[in-house]
């Protein structure tokens, strides 16, 4: 526990450091957020991203959110983490569960959430422990091999009474992804 201390304030150490770097929120406000957005942040806060996997490892046993749901089990240090990441990009929370049967983990990084004048929309960073499979016939889901237009286009054409989602591939591990619902 004290090591995980030790290594999540020096990380928020680095951070700060790092925070005259661009990147900040400013770059990306107005508006809603986009997976192309999304892919943007990622790029200017690639070494702060991942970071987040190496203060949290895995193997997840099961789920849990940082900043914890409960206000009573959160720690100092997730708060400062927490803090510190949003003076760099916007974050809501991080998700950390395992995927399924698979012994990987996955990091769900939630940007942005909407939905007061348009259908509900999700924007997140996600860490996957193994590359995503393109999905089934009819699933209603895309996954792209790099973030360009071709991912907003898709949704312009899926988005409809059902859920539509979309990845695409920021390098091994992460993914930009969108959905509305």
């Amino acid at each position: 526990m004290v090591k995980k201390s030790l290594a999540i304030l020096s990380s928020v150490g680095a951070m700060a450091l790092s925070s005259g770097c661009g990147g900040g929120l400013g770059d990306f406000g107005g508006g809603e957020m986009t997976i192309l957005d999304a892919a943007a942040i990622y790029e200017s806060n690639q070494d702060i991203i991942m970071s987040i996997r190496g203060l949290y490892p895995g193997p997840f046993e099961g789920f849990f959110r940082v900043p914890n749901r409960d206000p009573t089990k959160q720690t100092r240090e997730n708060k400062a983490f927490v803090k510190q990441l949003r003076q760099h990009f916007p974050l809501e929370y991080i998700d950390f569960f395992p995927m399924g049967d698979t012994k990987r983990d996955e990091i769900d990084v939630v940007l942005t959430k909407f939905g007061a004048n348009t259908r509900w929309s999700l924007v997140s960073l996600v860490y996957t422990g193994i590359p995503l499979p393109q999905p089934e016939e009819g699933a209603n889901m895309a996954v792209f091999d790099a973030c360009d237009q071709r991912s907003i286009e898709w949704l312009d054409l899926n988005t409809g009474r059902k859920r539509a989602e979309v990845f695409c591939q920021l390098n091994e591990n992460w993914y930009a992804y969108q959905r509305f619902e």
